[in-house]
């Protein structure tokens, strides 16, 4: 009985995303210049306004115990997500990224500077063993997920001012009793869902999800379908320590949950064939 009462309040809180969906998105362009004052992420931003959620960084779901997430690029993102731990698997207690002048010296040491947008940035893909442009990587071990550096694949070391001399050095991570709290509490016990675009921009309909376990998400983690895709810069007072994964994955993930699935054809909901 239990179980019936459940899906019934699914069903029902589905029937209502659909309906502030076909009320307020459906049909609409985003436009940048129409929404100026936006940082980064500002149509996701644009999309939580229309569709009644208020912005916030907290773990639960948005709206009707479900998660909201953008499809406004070729990537989905499952969260702005900040290391908590230090290279010992320790509290990280230097948040480095809250502060432009401790950032500056982060970025000139493991970063890069952008000429085009004149500013310091921490902005490159980092996954599971397969070193990027600025030599890091990730491990994973019992206590969590830790980025090392190793300067062997660091493409900008003989450019930089403050060098590293230690080779696959642990800089921080992410323990796993956080990330599993944050991946459950967002994924875990409720189903997510995505706006979806056509070809121009125009919203045309919404995609469900089925729940997301904190096992799945680190095995994705470990075959480099889901990786952590910074775009922290000097100046920007977020942290912008994006989680992703390529919308293929979240598409091919879906596909397999068809029942959950659902197109806006002539503002009315229907399944989606394959």
């Amino acid at each position: 009985m239990v179980n019936d009462i459940e899906l019934k309040q699914d069903d029902d809180n589905k029937k209502k995303i659909i309906e502030l969906f076909r009320n307020n998105v459906l049909g609409k362009i985003y436009s940048e210049e129409e929404n100026k004052n936006n940082h980064d992420g500002g149509e996701g931003h644009w999309l939580e306004k229309l569709m009644g959620i208020q912005h916030n960084s907290k773990t639960e779901p948005d709206i009707f115990g479900y998660e909201m997430k953008s499809k406004t690029a070729s990537k989905t993102s499952f969260g702005d997500w900040c290391p908590d731990i230090d290279d010992n698997g320790n509290k990280l207690e230097i948040k480095w990224w809250n502060e432009d002048n401790k950032k500056t010296n982060f970025m000139k040491q493991y970063g890069g500077y952008n000429k085009e947008k004149e500013r310091w940035s921490w902005a490159n893909p980092i996954k599971n063993n397969s070193y990027n442009k600025f030599g890091q990587k990730f491990i994973i071990d019992d206590i969590g997920i830790f980025v090392v550096y190793n300067k062997n694949y660091d493409k900008s070391y003989d450019t930089r001012d403050i060098k590293d001399n230690n080779e696959d050095k642990k800089l921080f991570g992410w323990s796993h009793k956080e990330m599993n709290r944050k991946v459950t509490s967002k994924f875990g016990n409720k189903w997510y869902f995505r706006p979806l675009k056509s070809k121009d921009g125009t919203y045309i309909g919404l995609q469900f999800g089925n729940p997301i376990s904190y096992d799945e998400f680190i095995d994705n983690v470990k075959s480099n379908d889901i990786f952590f895709d910074p775009g922290t810069y000097v100046g920007n007072s977020r942290p912008y320590m994006q989680w992703r994964a390529e919308n293929k994955w979240f598409d091919k993930r879906e596909e397999n949950n068809l029942d959950d699935k659902y197109i806006m054809v002539n503002k009315e909901p229907v399944k989606k064939n394959k």
